[in-house]
This record gives C-alpha cells, structure tokens and sequence, in this order.
C-alpha cells in the first residue's frame, strides 16, 4: 500500500508542475497574446547565467540595459559594454537565483517577466510590420539586472559595532 501511495503521490506532483507551467503559459498568453517565445527565451537566458555564456547574454539584451550594482547604476550601451561588466553582473547569486527559479514561478505582467525578486526583467519588443498589429512578431530581451537585491548582509561581511 505504501508503494502506491508514493507512486501515486509523485504522479500528483509531476501533475501540479505540469499544469503549474500550462498555467504560465494561459498567463503568458493572455498577457502577450502568445507564450512559446517567452518560454524558450527563459530557457536560453537561465542556461546562459547558470554557464556563463557572456557572448549569448550578450546578444539577449536591449540595449542600453540598466545593470544596477552595489557600486550604482550602469547604462550599458552595446555588447562590448556588457562583456567588460561581465563578471559584476553575473556573480553566484544571479547564477543561484536563476538555477532556483522555475518557469511556473516566474513573475509576469503587462511590464515583462520577472526573475527572483527582480533580479532580471526581460520583455517582448514588438518589431511587427503591419500597422494593425505592431506585436504580431516580437523580440524577447531582456531591460534590466539588478544584483543589490541579493546582496543583503551576512554575518560573514557585517563588521561588528563597538559600544
């Protein structure tokens, strides 16, 4: 009887995942009016932050992207920009955070996609021809990275005050 419950149990949970993304995507497609392009950019962007991909990131952003750091806020202008700020904008806490974040649990409105707190926001250019429908054809890029939100003290870097 035990083995059945956990078969059973581990069906429901492949299940909630399951319709957890069916459910992302009914959002995404009630939002942007499709949900595949912005799935597959997800996937793209997660597997490059977690590799280190710098040429792909690169090529997935809309530039100027913001990048906000503990040392302020850039405006990086073009893809050589993002590659000398490389290694500030994609630490271990964004590869943590993007390892961590599932698509079912992505963040979405009529703004663009939010990973983590947000820690990156990605969104959809409309780069239509036809007047009508401007957003008939879009480009998914990401607008911004903000690695202050993660960076909150620890024990490790907090120093002790003196009475």
């Amino acid at each position: 009887m035990r083995k059945y419950a956990v078969t059973f149990l581990f069906f429901c949970v492949q299940l909630a995942h399951a319709s957890s993304d069916d459910d992302m995507r009914s959002r995404l497609a009630a939002l942007y009016g499709e949900s595949a392009v912005y799935e597959q950019f997800y996937q793209t962007l997660v597997t490059s932050i977690v590799n280190g991909d710098a040429d792909q990131l690169a090529m997935m952003n809309d530039y100027p992207v913001e990048v906000r750091t503990s040392g302020g806020t850039l405006q990086l202008k073009n893809q050589g920009d993002f590659h000398a700020h490389f290694d500030a904008i994609v630490n271990e806490d964004l590869k943590r955070i993007a390892k961590e974040q599932s698509f079912a649990t992505l963040f979405a409105n009529s703004n663009g996609l939010m990973i983590g707190s947000g820690e990156i926001w990605f969104t959809g250019i409309c780069v239509g021809t036809d007047p009508n429908d401007p957003c008939a054809k879009v480009n998914v890029k990401v607008m911004s990275y903000d690695n202050t939100i993660s960076s909150q003290p620890t024990a490790a870097n907090v120093q002790p005050t003196t009475s």
